[in-house]
C-alpha cells in the first residue's frame, strides 16, 4: 500500500503506520552498536576506497563446487576482505567489527 493510498482511509493509515513502526521498533534490537576498529569512525577525506571485478561464472561455479546461494558466495567473499583487512592491520575481528547492509528482495515468487 502506498502512502498516498491510505491518507483518504484512516484506518488503512493507521495500519500502515504501524506497520512502520513495527518494522522499525524490529531493525532498531536487530542492529547492534558496531565495535571499534580501524573500519570505524567518522567519513573524511581520508577515507579509500577499493573494489574487484569477478566475473559472473566465477561465482557461479564457487557456488556450484560449495553450494549455498550466488549471494552465499558474494557476502563470504565480502566478508572474508573485510576479515584478511582486519587481520592485517593487527586488529582482532569481533562479531560487531563490520556493519554492512545488503540489499535482498523479499517480493514473492
Amino acid at each position: 500500500m502506498l502512502v498516498g493510498d491510505a491518507v483518504p482511509h484512516p484506518i488503512r493509515a493507521s495500519a500502515l503506520i504501524w506497520d512502520v513502526l513495527r518494522g522499525l521498533g524490529t531493525l532498531s534490537r536487530a542492529v547492534p552498536p558496531v565495535a571499534a576498529s580501524s573500519l570505524s569512525g567518522p567519513i573524511s577525506a581520508h577515507r579509500r576506497f577499493a573494489w574487484v571485478n569477478v566475473p559472473v561464472a566465477d561465482i557461479k561455479k564457487t557456488r556450484a563446487a560449495l553450494g549455498g546461494t550466488f549471494n552465499d558466495v558474494v557476502l563470504t567473499a565480502i566478508t572474508a576482505g573485510f576479515r584478511d583487512l582486519l587481520l592485517a592491520r593487527g586488529e582482532t575481528p569481533s562479531a560487531h567489527s563490520v556493519r554492512t547492509l545488503v540489499p535482498v528482495n523479499v517480493r514473492s515468487r
